[in-house]
């Protein structure tokens, strides 16, 4: 006999604790069994337990996908991204808040503004899923997508290899995607997720007219 079956919102109450136990998306307050996710009610009458089972699997960043995000610290080992948005085939662009890691294994084990500075922007592709994503900038497309001068915090322009601040009139280096300055996901809107859905955009989404401008 199949489970009864009823949709619940988060934090539905769904049956009392002298009715059944706890489980899956939902917890135990007061004495009354709440649901935590939206989703399908399932008893098991037979263990007295009841749960709830989301209709859409939950979104996770698997290996291949690609991930924008901002570098916040780096040591001798990796820097520490925290990725804004992931673009999934079939999903298209999702935004997410995970932190995700770049291992310098492959690069120079040094931390410097001349391959990848705290606060820049970049794309990555990811190689290891898991709690923890690891991320590599390894090809032409893939690298800092927007960063910032070091001194004055003024946007960086791209000037053939290197960047450069009109502010400051100096030059700094970065590993640059070769759509640097063109990629906005960082305010990206409904148009851009939705071309992206359309598979118009390989690499993810890029700003109309493709200028060579950063917001701040």
């Amino acid at each position: 006999m199949q489970p009864e079956k009823k949709m619940a919102f988060p934090g539905d109450i769904i049956a009392t604790a002298e009715e059944y136990l706890p489980g899956k998306n939902t917890e135990e307050k007061n004495g009354e069994i709440i649901a935590i996710k939206f989703g399908n009610i399932m008893k098991d009458d037979i263990n007295l337990v009841i749960s709830v089972d989301p209709e859409k699997k939950e979104f996770s960043i698997h290996r291949g996908d690609i991930v924008y995000g901002q570098v916040i610290k780096g040591d001798q080992r990796r820097f520490i991204i925290r990725a804004v948005a992931v673009f999934q085939k079939g999903y298209g662009l999702k935004e997410v808040d995970q932190e995700v890691h770049l291992p310098l294994n492959n690069f120079r084990k040094t931390v410097n503004s001349e391959f990848m500075a705290v606060g820049d922007r970049v794309k990555a592709f990811v190689v290891r899923a898991g709690d923890t994503p690891e991320v590599s900038v390894n090809g032409q497309h893939f690298g800092v997508v927007g960063a910032f001068c070091s001194r004055c915090r003024q946007p960086l322009v791209k000037k053939g290899m290197t960047l450069y601040c009109e502010n400051c009139q100096r030059t700094e280096i970065r590993k640059n995607a070769d759509d640097y300055g063109m990629v906005d996901v960082f305010n990206y809107t409904e148009g851009m997720t939705e071309r992206n859905q359309r598979g118009n955009y390989r690499n993810g989404p890029v700003r109309n007219g493709g200028r060579n401008h950063i917001r701040g």
